[in-house]
C-alpha cells in the first residue's frame, strides 16, 4: 500500500542517515573515502520507491 511505500523509504533513508553520521563520528578517514556514496543510498531508495508507487497505481511513463 502507499503506506507501506512511505515507510520504506523512510526507514532507509533514516538508516543510511545513522550510519553515516556514526561512522563520521568513529572513522572519519572512511567517512572521507566513502565521501557521497552513503547520501547516494537514499536517493536511490527514494527513487525506487517512487518508480514502485508508479507500478502499483498502474501509471505509465507516458503519464509522467
Amino acid at each position: 500500500s502507499f503506506l507501506g511505500l512511505i515507510m520504506f523509504i523512510a526507514v532507509i533513508a533514516s538508516a543510511t542517515q545513522l550510519v553515516e553520521m556514526a561512522v563520521e563520528k568513529f572513522s572519519p578517514s572512511l567517512y572521507n573515502s566513502l565521501g557521497i556514496f552513503l547520501p547516494l543510498i537514499a536517493v536511490n531508495c527514494a527513487i525506487l520507491g517512487g518508480a514502485l508507487f508508479m507500478q502499483q497505481k498502474d501509471f505509465s511513463s507516458a503519464l509522467t
